[in-house]
């Protein structure tokens, strides 16, 4: 049923269709690694701190600068 699913792919080089492995067919399936899209979250929401104003709250609790 994967193989129906994901269906052949193209290979430019030789202009030609080849049915995926059942190693690259897991690798599709297979459920995310959950501690890779942990850290992507935690850069995605460091980023989006990084963008914010200065006298955000968020913005100074990540950079230790409480008072101002």
């Amino acid at each position: 049923m994967l193989r129906r699913t994901f269906g052949p792919k193209r290979v430019k080089i030789r202009e030609e269709y080849i049915k995926p492995n059942n190693e690259e067919l897991i690798d599709l399936y297979s459920p995310p690694n959950i501690v890779r899209v942990i850290k992507e979250r935690r850069i995605r929401w460091a980023a989006h701190v990084a963008r914010m104003r200065k006298i955000r709250d968020v913005y100074r609790v990540c950079c230790g600068n409480l008072r101002e």
